[in-house]
């Protein structure tokens, strides 16, 4: 799960801004993916809580590849939809 939690580290991030405010992209995509561990440890309350014996390894793996769709999303998405793909990203790690 480790490699799935560094996108940033793949991007180019030359004097790019999120949507004209003037943060730094990488800050908003490391806050986004921050703000999706945080919150997926409350949602992972609910669902991990849930899974049955026999549903985990199938949960697991669609945690995994919810994580790898959010990578997909994160290169092809314009740089202001970058943040909301990271946060995606972050959901399912955290609760792996």
């Amino acid at each position: 799960m480790y490699a799935f939690r560094k996108p940033i580290n793949a991007a180019q991030f030359a004097d790019a801004t999120i949507l004209g405010s003037g943060v730094d992209l990488k800050t908003a995509l490391l806050v986004g993916q921050i703000l999706g561990y945080a919150v997926s440890k409350y949602l992972g309350i609910f669902v991990c809580s849930s899974v049955t014996r026999e549903a985990g390894a199938r949960t697991l793996a669609g945690l995994i590849l919810w994580a790898q769709a959010a990578l997909v999303a994160f290169a092809v998405a314009p740089p202001a939809w970058k943040v909301g793909a990271v946060f995606l990203n972050g959901l399912p790690l955290g609760m792996v």
